[in-house]
């Protein structure tokens, strides 16, 4: 099993957050002898240029993240494995090998199941990965016509490549994969609330440097 995270898209200083939950995972990788992997700036343009179809889409996405939310999809259509994002924290003892998997928690306002994408598992070559990369570029190409999202820049982000994409990519195509479970981590007045159960196979904290 192959850990991959990926930084250096935007910003070259690493926070002393994705420091800490780094070191956090390399600990977890080695215990479960996995291989760890992590993707810059350099390694994601390498490997995008294998893929011409989707060359034009990443290098003109409107924010850097969007890059992050393309290349994860990418990585694991190319070599297989976990994706983490830099703020997770694995909890799980030993992962089980699935198809596909992402991470879902319950909403702390709503109360509604979520879909996430901090956590994605794949094997090699699984056709959904570039299947919906090729809906992220149907939203973008969609979502870049109203002239809304040049005020709700977050929005425009998640409805395009990031989690709300990937929630209606699935439900429309009528996939119900696995989904680890998460924190629903949530700042509320400035305060991080973790909104943590003790049933998380991940911890996630928030660690928000592209708003």
């Amino acid at each position: 099993m192959i850990v991959h995270q990926i930084f250096g898209i935007f910003g070259d200083e690493m926070s002393e957050l994705f420091k800490k939950q780094q070191i956090k995972t390399k600990k977890w990788v080695q215990k479960n002898g996995y291989t760890y992997k992590l993707w810059d700036k350099k390694k994601c343009l390498n490997l995008i240029s294998k893929y011409p179809e989707f060359r034009d889409m990443y290098m003109n996405t409107r924010n850097e993240v969007m890059k992050v939310d393309i290349a994860r999809f990418l990585i694991l259509y190319h070599e297989g494995g976990l994706y983490l994002d830099m703020d997770v924290e694995p909890k799980i003892k030993k992962l089980k090998n699935y198809e596909w998997a992402c991470d879902g928690y319950k909403n702390a306002k709503t109360g509604r199941e979520e879909i996430n994408m901090e956590i994605l598992q794949s094997v090699k070559g699984n056709p959904l990965n570039l299947e919906f990369i090729r809906y992220q570029k149907k939203q973008i190409e969609e979502k870049s016509k109203n002239k809304i999202y040049d005020k709700w820049k977050g929005r425009y982000v998640l409805q395009t490549t990031g989690p709300r994409s990937l929630a209606r990519f699935l439900k429309e195509n009528k996939i119900t994969p696995y989904t680890y479970r998460s924190n629903n981590a949530t700042k509320y007045n400035n305060k991080l609330t973790l909104n943590e159960t003790g049933k998380e196979d991940f911890i996630t904290l928030r660690g928000c440097t592209w708003l």
